[in-house]
């Protein structure tokens, strides 16, 4: 038991691995188990009246001796299983810490590609629908007063989707910007159409009043 005691001890005085803890474990309790039937055979030795008196008191010695090497195993595998508690807790700590850390390393890198990478393609994205959205109007408009003998026209991107009719990407597509909550890419933003209403209304009245100014300044030149 020496050696194996020697590694228990070592086992206990450091950080091992789950697996070797598992491992001495499994050793320490096939020793338990012989120690236990040395025991047995010992025990039935110092109680069997035929048994020649030398060979009781050895029995005997042998029991003392044996009991403690129970005791000790038993002992070793309580302090044992501790050990393979602390180990397991231990490694399944550092997966959590490497986990994090390639969590960590490929959100700073994606982080840094993000930016300029979704301007990259939100802006050709934005290109294409307007593109897509200029095209629809103008079919639109050809398909409202079609030249004689000439067929309905489909819009390239209901070409390209085989479709006639639903709606298309240029209604369907949300783009959010990157620097603002709530501000969109796409759709492009509506103009205020009552801001231009009284902003063309203030210009006409500008315009009235210059041409009033004008008028009053060429009649009083010719009066002069």
């Amino acid at each position: 038991m020496s050696n194996l005691s020697d590694r228990i001890a070592l086992v206990l005085q450091s950080e091992p691995a789950s697996a070797a803890v598992e491992a001495i474990i499994s050793e320490a309790k096939q020793d338990l188990w012989r120690v236990n039937q040395s025991i047995l055979t010992a025990r039935e030795t110092t109680l069997d009246p035929l048994a020649a008196s030398p060979a009781v008191t050895k029995a005997r010695k042998d029991l003392d001796d044996l009991t403690l090497q129970q005791g000790r195993l038993v002992a070793a595998l309580d302090r044992l299983q501790d050990s393979l508690t602390a180990a397991r807790s231990r490694e399944a700590e550092g997966a959590r810490a490497a986990a994090y850390e390639a969590a960590k390393t490929e959100t700073d890198a994606l982080a840094a590609e993000i930016g300029p990478e979704y301007e990259r393609l939100t802006g050709k994205l934005v290109a294409l629908l307007s593109h897509i959205q200029a095209n629809e109007e103008t079919v639109a408009r050809v398909n409202r007063a079609l030249p004689q003998g000439k067929p309905w026209l489909l819009s390239a991107e209901h070409r390209v989707r085989g479709a006639s009719q639903g709606f298309g990407l240029g209604q369907s597509v949300r783009l959010p910007s990157m620097t603002g909550v709530s501000s969109m890419l796409w759709p492009l933003p509506m103009p205020n159409l009552a801001f231009s209403a009284g902003r063309e209304a203030t210009e006409r009245m500008a315009a009235q009043k210059r041409a009033q100014r004008e008028q009053q300044e060429r009649v009083a030149n010719e009066a002069a």
